[in-house]
């Protein structure tokens, strides 16, 4: 386990702790990781926004080939936009000039509809990506998931932040990454993946298992759920 990242000092106790989820249809059994922060709901997605770093700490959907299906048929909109109910949050122009991307966490190809594709350009669903690992090593990640949806019927996929204890800020304090990973579980296989990429100009990946993903970030993000 890593030391000396903000990221594990959010959970609260124990690696395979789990948290009721108020948001519906969203996580495997309705529990997300035990991470501290403030859930926000989405129609197909779900945020745990942290106030320390400004950004997404976890974000977390369900997938299903119906809704690849909808947005295949749907153009993309940009429309980045702060979040009603977060005060002094991040907002739009934290991200100009940075050198950083607003990165989607829950990215807006998943959605079946102009209006909850809008959702996803909430800035609490947002975090500080470079380019490199925005546009091209997300994108093929969010590809291969939407792939596993409509090959298996459904998939959850929870995305999420690494920072370190002193992280880079830009903007009004908007805190930039070490690393974003992407775990995805497919129910009916009972497989899981785990991806990690560093967050910089040439990212390096890590495939991991589950229990490596969890010795080392000290995290389950399918909590209770073995991995085959």
């Amino acid at each position: 386990m890593y030391r000396g990242l903000l990221f594990i000092a959010w959970v609260l106790s124990g690696v395979a702790n789990a948290a009721p989820s108020f948001c519906p249809n969203i996580y495997v059994d309705n529990e997300r990781p035990d991470v501290a922060g403030q859930e926000i709901c989405f129609k197909h997605f779900a945020v745990v926004y942290s106030p320390e770093t400004k950004t997404a700490v976890i974000s977390a959907e369900r997938i299903t080939g119906d809704m690849v299906a909808g947005a295949e048929r749907i153009g993309r909109i940009n429309a980045f936009h702060s979040h009603p109910s977060i005060d002094a949050g991040p907002i739009p122009g934290d991200y100009t000039r940075s050198g950083y991307d607003r990165g989607h966490m829950t990215p807006a190809g998943d959605m079946p509809s102009l209006s909850t594709q809008r959702q996803t350009f909430s800035m609490v669903n947002m975090t500080p990506q470079t380019p490199e690992l925005n546009r091209v090593i997300l994108n093929s990640l969010e590809r291969g998931v939407r792939e596993n949806a409509k090959a298996h019927g459904e998939v959850y996929v929870v995305t999420g932040a690494v920072f370190s204890e002193y992280p880079n800020r830009i903007g009004h304090g908007v805190a930039v990454p070490d690393s974003i990973y992407k775990a995805v579980y497919i129910p009916i296989t009972g497989q899981c993946e785990f991806t990690v990429a560093a967050n910089n100009a040439t990212p390096d990946i890590q495939i991991l298992t589950a229990s490596q993903f969890t010795r080392q970030y000290g995290i389950a993000p399918f909590p209770h759920r073995l991995c085959n």
